[in-house]
């Protein structure tokens, strides 16, 4: 897909508070330790991490766990929407956020020592970036690429455990398969939940698939989450009865659960997001 059609897509998608402001609320938020894992690997060699650039940063869910280790931190996002909610949001004074692109990041040439995308890599053409990486990293600065694949629940019964989890599976599959461009997953995941072989730029590099997202919300809150993924969009867009889809999702869930007369906004639920991590490091 071409740079220009992957950034009219990507404007059209978050465009208007109310899209921006569910993407807050919905989207969950990245733990701390995948930012003291990626800048350890930074501080593998030595050099300080004085600027760190997280590109397609959207409302600053992956930019803000980066503050407590990082001097400065700027968040950059193609789109104006998000931005204006990002710096409305009362960030960490060393946090700042900029309109960008993956092939335009606003900062000087070699003056970055991190670079992070969290969650976004399937909306930029890789060349585009790639080049961009280069010119602004630093010699021995780094790029962290990760994302989260693959919606799961926890429970302690493992009957309902395995039931959700098989319902969120197969909606996944119909829903979300069917609606993603060819420069999505496909090129990054292969396998069930199988981290594997996303390009990177440079040949010094490190995978780490231990880490997850959990937070607990309430069954109506996961279904909206899985509803405004942009594949579901597309979902939706494509079939004017889509939303009975999520509806049926959210009831086969609630039998599950047999949840005694709770509604589904009473009824809570542990997510898990698996969370896949890619590093590189620019030869010094």
């Amino acid at each position: 897909m071409s740079t220009e059609t992957l950034k009219d897509a990507y404007t059209g998608f978050f465009k208007g508070s109310e899209m921006v402001g569910s993407y807050k609320t919905l989207r969950p938020t990245y733990p701390k330790e995948l930012a003291k894992r990626i800048v350890s690997y930074v501080k593998d060699k030595p050099g300080v991490v004085k600027l760190a650039v997280d590109v397609g940063c959207g409302s600053g869910q992956s930019t803000h766990i980066l503050s407590d280790y990082v001097d400065q931190v700027l968040g950059v996002d193609l789109s104006e929407d998000q931005i204006k909610y990002a710096n409305n949001s009362t960030p960490p004074s060393n946090v700042n956020f900029k309109v960008g692109s993956c092939g335009d990041i606003p900062v000087e040439t070699g003056s970055v020592d991190l670079i992070t995308v969290g969650t976004a890599i399937h909306w930029f053409n890789l060349d585009d970036f790639y080049k961009e990486v280069d010119r602004v990293l630093r010699p021995g600065g780094c790029l962290a690429i990760y994302t989260y694949n693959g919606t799961q629940i926890e429970h302690r019964e493992e009957d309902k455990n395995k039931s959700i989890n098989d319902l969120l599976t197969k909606f996944e599959d119909r829903v979300l398969g069917n609606n993603r461009p060819p420069s999505h997953w496909s090129k990054i995941f292969c396998g069930e939940n199988t981290f594997c072989e996303l390009e990177l730029p440079y040949t010094d590099t490190k995978r780490d698939a231990s880490l997850s997202i959990k937070s607990e919300r309430s069954v109506a809150s996961l279904v909206e989450l899985i509803k405004s993924y942009s594949e579901s969009k597309e979902f939706l867009r494509k079939h004017t009865d889509g939303n009975k889809s999520f509806i049926e999702l959210q009831n086969q869930i609630m039998s599950v659960l047999n949840s005694n007369g709770n509604t589904a906004d009473e009824s809570p639920i542990t997510l898990v997001l698996p969370l896949y991590v890619s590093l590189a490091r620019k030869p010094e």
